[in-house]
């Protein structure tokens, strides 16, 4: 199943839980073990493969357990390595501002 806009948190988390189930098995690698390689209890192990919210920092531990550490970055894209940074005359963004509305009395100038 493709994670997209169109899943619910829920659906989302649950293809992450069969995925990274998915990969430890393949690593091949018991719930035991991750759980004594990610410091995570084993219940919770289980919690979380079962499609359970272990909380965000659980599942942090999980994955880097699996070594998934560029997935992980891959997940939320660092947006200072963007190419426009490189851009003469690109300014950081300090805050998000709200956009104009556009100006619904503009014409192109041929009306009459």
């Amino acid at each position: 199943m493709r994670i997209d806009k169109n899943l619910t948190a829920d659906a989302t988390l649950m293809e992450i839980a069969r995925r990274v189930k998915q990969t430890r098995i393949l690593t091949p690698m018991t719930q035991e073990e991750l759980a004594a390689k990610s410091f995570v209890s084993l219940p919770t192990i289980r919690r979380f493969e079962a499609g359970h919210d272990v909380g965000f920092l659980k599942a942090l531990a999980i994955l880097k357990a699996l070594d998934l550490e560029s997935s992980i970055d891959a997940l939320v894209p660092d947006q200072s390595e963007r190419p426009s940074l490189y851009v003469s005359g690109y300014r950081e963004r300090k805050r998000a501002s709200k956009r104009n509305k556009p100006n619904e009395n503009w014409k192109w100038g041929d009306e009459k």
